[in-house]
């Protein structure tokens, strides 16, 4: 055999030798570190029993959303009815500045309250002044009334004629410059009222049920 088959052979044993060393160490041989460890489990803590009670279970009470009341709607008032709080309030402030007055002030409670008269109604109080003036001339004693709304009551109201009538019930205070002395009573005044275009105007006024408390 010559030199040259020989050769061919020597290299082909090489060659089948190198293949046969990849082989092996792509798919059997094992490289230090390439082994998957094994998980380690955790320790489980033992439970012990002390023969304690078991807690009872706690139980959340169900709190119920509290019922809201259906609102009540009040109906509106009505004119008649806006109209006769407005009469009543009217008549009291009228009581009150009517009946209350000094004697220093020369009858300047009823000058002004002629704005709420009638054109006849104010012809009674430029009388009633004048007349006062003449009977009680100032002393220079000071003497004063204080007067007091108490109740008042829609005695009659007809809205279409323009007419109303208000009872309101007073509580009046007599006081002197000496004040040893202070007189108390009751007395009901009657305010008469009528409807001139738009506005409601004093029309009659009347004391009555005068009643003196000790």
């Amino acid at each position: 055999m010559d030199k040259r088959k020989i050769g061919i052979i020597v290299m082909s044993l090489v060659g089948v030798v190198w293949l046969a060393l990849i082989i092996y160490f792509f798919f059997f041989f094992k490289f230090p570190g390439s082994v998957i460890p094994a998980p380690i489990k955790a320790p489980v803590a033992e439970t012990t029993t002390n023969n304690q009670p078991s807690l009872p279970a706690v139980t959340t009470p169900i709190v119920k959303q509290a019922e809201i009341p259906a609102t009540t709607t009040v109906p509106p008032a009505t004119n008649a009815e806006v109209t006769q709080s407005y009469l009543t309030k009217v008549a009291s402030s009228f009581a009150e500045r009517l009946g209350s007055y000094s004697n220093q002030d020369n009858y300047a409670n009823i000058m002004d309250l002629k704005i709420q008269m009638t054109a006849s109604m104010q012809k009674w109080a430029d009388s009633y002044i004048a007349a006062a003036k003449k009977a009680n001339p100032y002393s220079g004693v000071y003497q004063g009334l204080t007067t007091h709304a108490i109740t008042s009551e829609i005695k009659n109201f007809d809205n279409a004629k323009g007419t109303a009538d208000i009872l309101v019930q007073t509580q009046k205070v007599v006081s002197n410059e000496a004040a040893t002395s202070t007189a108390a009573y009751t007395e009901d005044l009657l305010v008469s009222f009528v409807k001139e275009n738009v506005q409601w105007l004093v029309n009659n006024i009347k004391w009555q049920n005068k009643s003196t408390k000790n």
